[in-house]
């Protein structure tokens, strides 16, 4: 999932442009979402080491207190050398300071004009997540359908797939976020392979995301702190598998 990060010390631009941005991605169905955003470049700077790469990051310039866009830049670059940088800014001369620095920053978008901000924002967007996809074009996805259109979303992700409340629909859990998307536990555990164990009748798990099991108290913990139940049934067949290596 390609990370977007805002940092804008003005909280109404950046309200508005958290909002403007989710809906863009949701419109044209990028796995993208916005991560993270700040309106003060010390806390950027003190959470930056969390922010998985490579990211968009979307810049002021100037900020009341706490370094600049292009210091923050320059932190960026050593946190996350392939990552994208687009400076927003009210100071069009900041272009020579970027190639002094080294930045490679991927625009420069002015605050005069919103019309323009916007569109330009978008085409930023646009192509970040091209390359992003490009540079992980090899990655085995699990492709489905939302109420909201299609998703693909790359397997390493997934932690485990679940029912949902609604009828003939199930939740992918990854990492970072949540779908909700139409199909049958069977048809993905097919499409996913033993890489995938199916530990209760509602419940599919990542083998590569299991921490330890619990037959005790018949739960599944995995690595993020999640926890998933485990049926009596399915622990056999997981216990079958291992003994012939069929785990994966």
């Amino acid at each position: 999932m390609l990370s977007i990060v805002i940092c804008e010390d003005n909280s109404l631009l950046l309200e508005y442009y958290q909002e403007y941005i989710s809906n863009y991605i949701c419109v044209e169905d990028m796995y993208a979402q916005v991560y993270s955003s700040y309106t003060s470049s010390l806390s950027f700077i003190q959470e930056l080491s969390n922010i998985p790469t490579p990211a968009l990051y979307l810049l002021d310039v100037e900020f009341p207190e706490g370094p600049n866009g292009l210091k923050l830049a320059q932190e960026i670059r050593r946190h996350d050398p392939r990552g994208f940088i687009v400076f927003i800014t009210a100071h069009d001369n900041i272009m020579n300071k970027v190639f002094e620095y080294r930045l490679e920053a991927m625009d420069f978008i002015s605050k005069s004009n919103p019309d323009i901000l916007c569109e330009r924002m978008k085409l930023c967007i646009k192509q970040a997540y091209t390359r992003y996809c490009s540079n992980n074009s090899n990655t085995p996805a699990l492709s489905a359908k939302t109420d909201w259109g299609k998703c693909s979303v790359p397997t390493h992700e997934i932690l485990y797939i679940c029912t949902s409340k609604r009828a003939h629909y199930l939740k992918i859990v990854t990492k970072d976020t949540t779908y909700e998307v139409r199909g049958t536990l069977s048809t993905f555990s097919q499409r996913l392979g033993t890489k995938f164990w199916q530990c209760h009748k509602a419940y599919l798990v990542a083998h590569e995301y299991v921490e330890f099991i619990d037959p005790k108290e018949w739960l599944v913990h995995l690595t993020n702190g999640s926890i998933c139940p485990l049926s009596r049934r399915y622990y056999s067949t997981y216990i079958n598998a291992n003994k012939h290596g069929g785990s994966g």
